[in-house]
């Protein structure tokens, strides 16, 4: 991984049910210490940063957006809550 590289974020958290897929730029990494390598995202649109830990990619980061949006599908059909106002009715 190198500065400047896009990766994807499978962003999930169930409790205020939130499943999206976050574009990151690459701006920093940190190999210095074998045991905890380190890198931190930039978000495309908002500019918020994310840390991460080596010991994550390929479980919440991917550098491939459909391995990544396949994650967020998964987790949102297993956790996503279906709440009164999201009921479809069917009209006659």
């Amino acid at each position: 991984m190198n500065k400047g590289d896009i990766v994807y974020y499978a962003q999930i958290l169930i409790q205020p049910q939130i499943f999206e897929v976050l574009e990151l730029s690459i701006r920093t990494v940190d190999e210095s210490n074998p045991n905890d390598k380190w890198f931190v995202g930039t978000e495309k649109h908002t500019k918020h940063a994310y840390l991460f830990s080596f010991k994550d990619i390929d479980k919440c980061v991917f550098y491939d957006r459909l391995e990544c949006l396949e994650k967020v599908k998964v987790a949102e059909d297993k956790y996503k809550r279906k709440d009164k106002m999201d009921i479809e009715y069917e009209e006659y």
